[in-house]
């Protein structure tokens, strides 16, 4: 019992943290359903994708995707926002292989694809902090780099 109060309270702060209790507009995130919907959209991506792995029901992915809507235009031409949903109780047999691939054991985790590669990864994080890690990783990635500088590519 003592052990949910505090899971709850964790996630009342992480909830807090990212940036309060709004809520998505939804359906502004393109969803990847499987495994092969995800080699098709984010391994065989020309552009950066980060790929947000949620959970239903789950507060701080709420959080994190109202954080990931507010930055999709702010980079949009850069970097193409997906997410992907994960079940707590068959998290491992849902998609056996991505979930081992990458081994995800924790949600909201957010990947950054860069030319099918794992460039950067990060678990719930506020706007700015975000910011931050996708003008680093892009900076950084050899492709991505022409995409990232100047105007956005149509």
């Amino acid at each position: 019992m003592r052990n949910g109060i505090l899971a709850v309270l964790a996630g009342a702060v992480l909830v807090l943290a990212a940036g309060g209790c709004a809520q998505p507009k939804g359906n502004m995130l393109a969803v990847v359903a499987n495994e092969v919907d995800f080699d098709k959209k984010v391994i065989g991506s020309k552009t950066p994708v980060l790929v947000d792995f949620y959970k239903e029901k789950c507060p701080p992915c709420v959080t994190q995707e109202v954080v990931l809507e507010n930055l999709q235009e702010e980079f949009r031409g850069r970097v193409t926002f997906m997410k992907f949903k994960v079940r707590e109780a068959s998290m491992a047999r849902r998609e056996p292989k991505i979930m081992e691939r990458y081994k995800l054991f924790w949600a909201p985790t957010m990947i950054l694809f860069v030319d099918g590669k794992e460039a950067a990864r990060c678990g719930i994080r506020n706007e700015g902090e975000l910011r931050e890690i996708l003008n680093k990783a892009l900076k950084e990635a050899p492709s991505a780099a022409g995409a990232s500088g100047g105007e956005p590519t149509p």
